[in-house]
């Protein structure tokens, strides 16, 4: 590396490139509970794993937002991704999210490298892929229309590049569009 004195020193100074902001491996939690939020979404909620409480932020996929005021240009954004108009957005974030809890009524599996998420809350939330009855989530909100693909491509724990699993959810997403599953069924084809 090749890098002039002061500019080394900014981004040493500013924190980029430190080893405690890179993900780490993928680790697996088996047997993991939701717990009830009143944060949870469809692509963000809280989990247990023993005796332990976590937020995990799905990889890949965005659900409609439930707090439409906070967050005006996210929800102007989802609204333009799925040619829907705003007030049918909130209808499919409270699907997503119904969707969601409905999966992980069973226990499931959390693969995550503990990658910041950012969020609002005092407990850190991560980046996460979670694993219900054989199944991908993430997946399955797309193949539902209940979330729009979205985000940083990271690899897949099963070792697929994240440009491999965004062109699957992109199918996935096909044919929810064909059959009008979720937000889907609210699309018009016409400029909004």
């Amino acid at each position: 590396m090749n890098l002039s004195l002061p500019l080394f020193l900014l981004l040493v100074l500013s924190g980029v490139g430190r080893a405690a902001d890179l993900p780490g491996p993928w680790q697996t939690l088996e047997n993991c509970n939701w717990i009830e939020a009143k944060s949870n979404d469809g692509d963000s909620f809280h989990v247990r794993k023993g005796g332990q409480e976590y937020i995990f932020r799905l990889y890949y996929v965005d659900t409609p937002e439930l707090k439409e005021m906070k967050l005006t240009d996210r929800t102007s954004d989802q609204a333009k991704y799925f040619k829907i108009f705003k007030r049918d957005l909130y209808l499919v974030s409270i699907e997503a999210k119904a969707f969601t809890r409905a999966m992980l009524t069973t226990p499931f599996q959390v693969q995550t490298r503990w990658e910041d998420a950012k969020g609002h809350s005092a407990l850190p939330r991560h980046y996460a892929v979670i694993t219900v009855q054989g199944r991908d989530l993430a997946s399955l909100l797309v193949e539902n229309g209940l979330a729009r693909i979205n985000g940083y491509p990271a690899p897949h724990p099963d070792g697929r590049s994240g440009k491999e699993v965004k062109a699957e959810l992109k199918k996935l997403e096909g044919l929810a569009k064909e059959k009008k599953l979720g937000a889907w069924a609210y699309s018009k084809p016409k400029k909004m």
